[in-house]
């Protein structure tokens, strides 16, 4: 499977209403890619926060669910998947 993320777009956290540099990529909350996994119905991106602060790391893994085109996307801590 091919999921590049690129095509996905951008990851943010946060809350615009209570953050109000939410919206501006240049002090918001983004991540980079750092490495991807890729199987046949699986991807798994390993994300480090883009502008170096302290952000814990994050695991994004993708999987092709059906031929439809159904993905299932889940998003967690990088320790948090490293103890599952």
């Amino acid at each position: 499977m091919k999921v590049h993320f690129k095509d996905v777009g951008f990851i943010k956290f946060g809350n615009k209403d209570k953050e109000p540099n939410f919206c501006d990529i240049n002090t918001a909350f983004t991540y980079k890619v750092d490495s991807v996994d890729e199987q046949d119905v699986k991807a798994t991106y390993h994300l480090s926060s883009k502008q170096g602060v302290n952000l814990d790391k994050l695991v994004m893994t993708v999987m092709l669910m059906d031929d439809l085109g159904t993905v299932n996307v889940n998003v967690t801590t990088e320790d948090d998947f490293n103890n599952v």
